[in-house]
C-alpha cells in the first residue's frame, strides 16, 4: 500500500502540500515518485517558480548567502561537504565580505573523521567544492573543529557560528 507524505507547519493548521507521487505506481499519473513536499492542497496560496507543479524545500531563507549578488543556498554546499570521505560533519555560512559592502563570503566549518585528523587541508576541502559547485559558492575559508554547536533540536546552530564570526571580524577591525 502506498504511503503519502504531507507537509505543513503548526501555524498552517497543519497541511499545505501533499506528495501524491507516492501513488504513481497505482494511478499512473506520474512516471516516478518525486522527492518533494508535493502539490498544494485546496485553498493554499503558493508561488510556483519552476513549472513541474511540485514544490521543493530548497533551504531556509536565512540559510542563504548573498555572494556578490548571487544567491548561495548553504545547505547545497553542506551536502557537497558531507560527500567528502574525510568529513563526518560540516556546515557553511555566509559571513560579511569586508571588501564588498552588502556581499558575503562562504565559510565552511568541518569536523573530520578521526582517521583523517591532521591529514586533510583547507585547500583540499576548497578544491573538492570547486569541482562540484559554482565558483562564487566555493567556500573562501575552511575552519576545522572537533565539534560544532547544536540547537536544542540537535541541528547545527548556524546562527551561533555566524555571530561568532562577526564578533571575530569586529575584534580584528574588519567590521564596524
Amino acid at each position: 500500500m502506498p504511503v503519502s507524505e504531507d507537509y505543513g507547519l503548526t501555524e498552517t493548521s497543519p497541511t499545505t502540500h501533499m506528495d501524491l507521487s507516492g501513488f504513481s505506481k497505482i494511478i499512473g499519473f506520474a512516471a516516478r515518485q518525486k522527492y518533494s513536499i508535493g502539490v498544494p492542497v485546496p485553498d493554499t496560496d503558493v508561488k510556483l517558480v519552476d513549472e513541474d507543479g511540485y514544490f521543493y524545500i530548497v533551504d531556509r531563507i536565512k540559510d542563504m548567502a548573498n555572494v556578490s549578488g548571487y544567491k548561495v543556498y548553504t545547505n547545497t554546499i553542506d551536502d557537497i561537504l558531507h560527500s567528502h570521505p574525510a568529513v563526518v560533519m560540516a556546515v557553511t555560512i555566509g559571513i560579511p565580505d569586508h571588501e564588498r559592502q552588502g556581499s558575503e563570503r562562504i565559510k565552511a566549518f568541518v569536523v573530520l573523521k578521526e582517521e583523517y585528523q591532521n591529514r586533510v587541508s583547507a585547500e583540499e576541502i576548497i578544491e573538492f567544492c570547486r569541482d562540484k559547485c559554482a565558483s562564487y559558492a566555493v567556500p573562501r575559508h575552511v575552519e576545522f573543529r572537533e565539534t560544532l554547536p547544536l540547537t536544542v533540536t540537535e541541528k547545527i546552530f548556524k546562527r551561533e557560528l555566524r555571530e561568532e564570526e562577526i564578533s571575530k571580524m569586529r575584534a580584528r577591525g574588519l567590521l564596524p
